[in-house]
């Protein structure tokens, strides 16, 4: 009889634009969308193509056409989730952050999802407090290194459920490491991690000949200008964004993979990282919270944020494979825990939680 119920609750979910550029999002949604009739109510369209043709999941824009950037995400929340006060639904699971208008004339119960949570400006802000509504159920977060921040900045800790990201177990398969000497780095190029990149480029490309990089994503016009004064274009393949469901024939092609990061941000849980590992592929990751499923896993080397460092430890895993292996297997093992299928499953357990009471 439960199973039957768990197939009749609504779910709403609120974004200001819609396809979402967040894997996690998506992903999480059309797994759901097996157990749950769910509904997305998206200000505006996106210029992509991101959107598959057919999702499991109804789509509904307020406005069938691409606001501003500037209008769609400063007032994006407020339009649709104003808009979804109209529907019907018996939960709300949220994306983005909570509008007061939701807050103040909803009588729905709200999950909300933090994956990438920005602990200075909730602690600067104050904005945590609104996290304490009654409106807002549960909040997931992505770690318990999130969850003890968020419960150090006075959030209660029942309110907290811990749900990582996931990994497609079926996409991202192991592959045998390649002769060829490709470094790899997919992701965003924010300041705290081109830097420290574009060093130990320098370094490993300076020390092996034989050695290249790949990086994928949107690269910025300095990084690119740097690798020209520094000579070092022609050994850095820059792919520009690759969908998601592309990179494991990326992933193919390296022999490491690594996550440059200066700075720790709270602990939220790279995508990128459970994607290498399930690739058969050993990293070398900085010395930072977002580094801890490496830790956890042994399936590379950790360094401090240095450049120097950092590019020593690539360069020991271009030179010694069976390291190299002993740390693939190890992530092999570990992430076998991340499908998204168990995930989400975690994520049903939750819904039919706060549904039931």
């Amino acid at each position: 009889m439960k199973e039957v119920m768990t197939l009749r609750i609504r779910v709403s979910s609120t974004v200001s634009a819609y396809p979402f550029y967040n894997y996690r999002y998506v992903r999480l949604l059309r797994e759901l969308a097996s157990r749950f009739r769910i509904r997305i109510f998206a200000a505006s369209k996106l210029p992509s193509n991101f959107l598959r043709a057919h999702e499991n999941f109804q789509v509904i824009y307020v406005f069938p056409f691409v606001l501003p950037r500037n209008i769609r995400y400063r007032i994006g929340p407020y339009i649709s989730q104003i808009y979804s006060m109209a529907y019907q639904s018996d939960i709300i699971l949220l994306f983005e952050k909570v509008t007061e208008p939701l807050l103040l004339f909803s009588r729905t119960p709200i999950i909300l999802d933090m994956d990438d949570p920005d602990f200075k400006k909730l602690a600067r802000s104050g904005a945590y407090k609104v996290l304490n509504s009654d409106k807002i159920r549960k909040i997931v977060i992505p770690s318990e290194l999130a969850k003890k921040r968020l419960i150090s900045l006075g959030v209660a800790r029942e309110k907290l459920e811990v749900i990582p990201n996931g990994v497609d177990l079926k996409l991202f398969r192991p592959q045998p490491l390649p002769s060829e000497e490709i470094v790899l780095y997919y992701g965003t190029l924010t300041p705290n991690r081109a830097k420290l990149l574009l060093e130990s480029i320098r370094i490993v490309c300076r020390a092996r000949p034989t050695s290249n990089f790949l990086v994928i994503g949107e690269v910025p016009r300095p990084f690119i200008e740097t690798l020209k004064s520094l000579r070092l274009l022609n050994r850095v393949k820059l792919t520009g964004f690759v969908p998601h469901d592309s990179l494991p024939s990326y992933l193919a092609r390296a022999r490491v993979c690594i996550f440059p990061q200066e700075n720790s941000l709270g602990g939220r849980l790279p995508m990128k990282l459970l994607d290498y590992m399930a690739s058969g592929r050993p990293i070398v990751a900085t010395d930072v919270d977002e580094s801890w499923p490496v830790k956890e896993a042994g399936s590379g080397i950790i360094t401090p944020p240095d450049p120097s460092t950092f590019a020593e430890a690539i360069l020991k895993l271009l030179e010694d494979e069976q390291l190299s292996l002993k740390l693939v297997q190890n992530g092999i093992k570990y992430v076998r825990n991340f499908s998204w299928e168990k995930i989400a499953a975690k994520y049903a357990k939750l819904i039919e939680e706060v549904f039931y009471g």
